[in-house]
């Protein structure tokens, strides 16, 4: 069976939350079927560590073959993410949750600014095709080593080269309609451990998530073993 190639943000100032995440994903998917790499970076302007990391990928996995990508640190996985990956469909450089929306909150986490901006959001899940031409073209590498806008706004890529990912595959909390049916659920404007952001419709079961990324089994030696 084919490995699934995970590569998840981790940013240090919400490191609980990668392993919430990371936890929620393994709990759901056999653990021996996918492979896990964590990606950070520099923040600049940006508003995580991780702004900029996902767009290096492609060259990471040697150009070769699909990667699945997940900003994480503020992600809830809430089925098997298997699911997500059978998805993938030659044709696309990209695939992604085409939503299209303006934010109800000027600031987030941290008291960051929360802009809008065209795709918004639309680069924290993708699903990339990492042999495609696309990603080896001197433009795109030149993008690299510039502002993060334009790569979150996909604009090096045609819009036929964007395929559409079910929504359920990233629920924005707070900013969209609950659904209950959320296969991965999306924190984008803050973790429920800030008390902002804790009576979220999913709080509690990211609180849930949380106490078994933390469980260990009890175990008390006997005396004689002391």
């Amino acid at each position: 069976m084919e490995q699934i190639r995970l590569f998840v943000g981790k940013d240090p100032r919400e490191t609980v939350g990668y392993h919430v995440f990371v936890e929620s994903v393994l709990r759901r998917t056999d653990p021996n079927r996918i492979s896990i790499t964590a990606l950070t970076g520099d923040q600049g302007d940006a508003s995580t560590t991780f702004s900029k990391a996902r767009f290096r990928i492609p060259e990471l996995c040697g150009y070769r073959g699909w990667a699945l990508w997940a900003d994480g640190s503020d992600m809830l996985c809430r089925a098997d993410i298997r699911e997500l990956w059978e998805l993938k469909t030659p044709g696309y450089d990209v695939m992604v949750v085409p939503h299209e929306y303006r934010t109800k909150y000027a600031t987030k986490f941290l008291g960051q600014p929360n802009e809008n901006y065209p795709r918004k959001n639309q680069s924290s899940l993708m699903l990339i095709d990492c042999g495609n031409d696309v990603w080896r073209r001197p433009g795109y590498k030149k993008l690299l080593n510039g502002p993060a806008g334009p790569l979150h706004r996909f604009e090096f890529l045609e819009e036929e080269r964007v395929g559409h990912l079910p929504a359920e595959w990233n629920h924005i909390d707070l900013e969209m309609d609950h659904n209950p049916e959320a296969k991965l659920v999306h924190f984008s404007i803050g973790l429920p451990c800030w008390k902002p952001y804790s009576t979220s419709r999913f709080a509690e079961e990211w609180r849930a998530e949380l106490n078994h990324a933390n469980y260990y089994q009890p175990w008390e030696p006997a005396v004689s073993e002391r």
